[in-house]
């Protein structure tokens, strides 16, 4: 159930609010901070939040706000942190900071806490429970959000609500997903050890280039050879490197790369495949290896009653937001360490329209469609104004 407002007031309240939401958004654009060096960001929050009166704090490097000075609380969570691009230039509300910008929407995920954040400080009795706000530093590393939980963030927390501005899909849609929403992300690192020597003289060499070479190449049948056509697995390598003329053979290279899945038995079979190729191609180069495979970020996996909770909320702006079906997608978020310990849904929002040249995000082109922070604001509201229990 939903506590009785009065239907056309919230929304008259956010298309208000608009215009406040995209100058605040621009602002965080134009002001990108990386991971774990969101000073700047950080307060501009705090300024923000003590001006609608809260008692904002510092938290692990993020910010942490409520809406009353007891729990039980239900949390909303933005990250805040910006990625190390540089942005295309020409754009009014464009990066001012050389190599840096916010290419991943979270100058919007900031924008729309803030509008709930408003109109929670002014609406506070319509809340059937207080509300914590969870500003995350480091979303793109994977590394703020355990930081933030380890110093009490989710003490006195019942359940966990966020957004993620998707700019692949069209202003007016949301992905729900019921289930695993986001992928586990793992990271793998490779040394071949080999023995160097003169270009010219390849067979007094061990080459690890050519080892190396191999690796690469037969990583890319991991997942069309060794998992089923019907569950989902990336291998990428995204980094080599090795040598230090054209015509040295170096003694190592080393390689970097990352898996993604969404089931923890296709994450095994791709570990255990990772290094069973690289130490079989190792041995018939007659080379040394070095394999290390790290587990960055479990899969964020939606509770099915915070599912029910945000579609329930949803009805009421039926022929503004359509909910459409996509693939989970396999890109990680730190939101799933949250999702671990409370039930929680992240929901992915359409950003996008038809006349922004590229859609895709962590790219200098990557831009979003401002239309989409109101409507992404309502339906977290909506879904905090729920009085059924997750």
């Amino acid at each position: 159930m939903t506590q009785p407002v009065r239907e056309t007031s919230l929304e008259e309240y956010l298309r208000d609010d608009a215009l406040r939401m995209t100058e605040q958004r621009a602002w965080f654009h134009a002001h990108p901070e990386r991971a774990h060096g969101e000073k700047g960001t950080v307060a501009e929050i705090a300024r923000i939040l003590s001006l609608l009166g809260y008692e904002a704090r510092d938290v692990a490097g993020g910010v942490v706000a409520e809406t009353a000075p007891h729990g039980p609380y239900r949390a909303y969570r933005a990250d805040i942190d910006a990625l190390p691009i540089n942005e295309v230039p020409g754009r009014p509300y464009g990066s001012t900071v050389p190599g840096m910008m916010h290419a991943c929407g979270h100058d919007g995920h900031i924008a729309i806490a803030l509008a709930i954040a408003r109109w929670a400080a002014e609406h506070r009795s319509e809340l059937p429970h207080p509300v914590r706000f969870i500003f995350q530093p480091a979303e793109e590393t994977a590394s703020g959000a355990m930081p933030m939980i380890d110093a009490g963030a989710l003490e006195d927390v019942m359940d966990i609500l966020g957004v993620h501005l998707w700019s692949p899909l069209d202003v007016g849609t949301v992905v729900i997903h019921d289930g695993a929403i986001f992928g586990n992300v793992d990271r793998f690192q490779v040394v071949v050890h080999g023995k160097g020597g003169h270009g010219g003289l390849p067979h007094r060499t061990k080459d690890p280039v050519v080892a190396a070479s191999h690796m690469v190449t037969a990583l890319q049948s991991v997942v069309s050879r060794r998992i089923a056509p019907f569950d989902i697995g990336v291998v990428t390598v995204g980094r080599i490197a090795g040598g230090t003329a054209f015509n040295i053979v170096p003694d190592s290279v080393e390689f970097e790369g990352t898996v993604r899945t969404f089931d923890a038995g296709v994450q095994g079979t791709v570990h255990e495949e990772i290094r069973r190729v690289v130490e079989g191609i190792a041995s018939a180069w007659d080379a040394a290896v070095d394999i290390d495979i790290a587990k960055d970020c479990p899969a964020v996996v939606n509770h099915p009653a915070m599912v029910k909770r945000v579609r329930h909320a949803m009805e009421s702006m039926a022929g503004r937001l359509v909910e459409t079906v996509t693939d989970p997608v396999t890109v990680g978020d730190d939101m799933a360490f949250f999702h671990e310990r409370v039930p929680g849904c992240y929901l992915l929002v359409g950003s996008g329209n038809a006349a922004m040249p590229d859609r895709e995000h962590h790219q200098r082109s990557f831009d979003l469609d401002p239309n989409a922070l109101p409507l992404a604001a309502e339906l977290c509201i909506r879904t905090l104004l729920e009085t059924d229990p997750a």
